[in-house]
């Protein structure tokens, strides 16, 4: 009678684990078994359940923390306030403080860093130490060569061509200083104060110090198109 009663109950709790719904009323009393065989396969398989929602959750958390970390690399490595600096537009150019871009004139288009603007200013102080003028003709040569196909695409190529600016030496040496005519004739020029008065020139020259044949293929082979202190220009 002990062991069928023991049967009964066993069924009675088999039918609580697989049919919940069917488990009897509170109401009723039924008698209890000891269930402390259960509890070691049962826990270790909620156990496996708790363990692999743990292990999707921080996977996503620390991808999660990966974008944000990259974005704020980003952000941070970025030099804001130099990137979206406002120009000034100083006649034909607009400056800012790492470059300046011609904008209108015969020279639009032209965009120089401030280095460049230092080297055009260093070769112009060995070229001549002349007049306001004179450094303005030569300014406006490098730029004309600069728009002129097949001699540099930009200042700096212009200045550092092959034999052609060799005072370009001075920009790295630091030899002979820009004075003040000079550092003003580069400035006026890049912002198209005052006239352009280089008629397109490309070349010049000074007899003085020319060879003869090389002064005879700027006088025969080329377009005379100014001369002021010495310095003949051509085309």
């Amino acid at each position: 009678m002990q062991g069928l009663n023991l049967v009964t109950q066993m069924v009675f709790v088999l039918v609580y684990f697989f049919f919940p719904n069917a488990a009897p009323a509170p109401e009723q009393t039924i008698n209890r078994v000891d269930m402390g065989f259960l509890k070691e396969p049962m826990g270790a398989y909620y156990m496996a359940l708790e363990d692999m929602e743990k292990a999707e959750a921080p996977e996503a958390e620390v991808g999660a923390m990966e974008l944000t970390e990259a974005d704020e690399g980003i952000t941070e490595g970025l030099d804001w306030e130099k990137e979206y600096e406002v120009p000034v537009i100083e006649g034909n150019a607009a400056v800012t403080s790492y470059g300046i871009e011609i904008i209108k004139g015969p020279y639009k288009g032209i965009y120089l860093t401030m280095d460049e603007v230092e080297m055009m200013e260093y070769v112009i102080e060995r070229e001549t130490s002349g007049s306001l003028k004179h450094k303005k003709i030569i300014a406006e040569l490098i730029l004309n060569r600069v728009i002129d196909d097949g001699l540099g695409d930009t200042v700096k190529e212009v200045l550092t061509r092959p034999r052609q600016f060799t005072t370009i030496s001075n920009y790295y040496t630091k030899k002979r200083k820009p004075d003040s005519d000079t550092k003003q004739a580069v400035y006026e020029v890049l912002r198209g104060i005052g006239e352009f008065r280089s008629n397109g020139a490309l070349y010049f020259y000074d007899p003085q110090y020319a060879d003869p044949k090389n002064a005879k293929w700027f006088e025969e082979d080329l377009t005379f198109c100014y001369e002021i202190e010495g310095h003949r220009f051509f085309k």
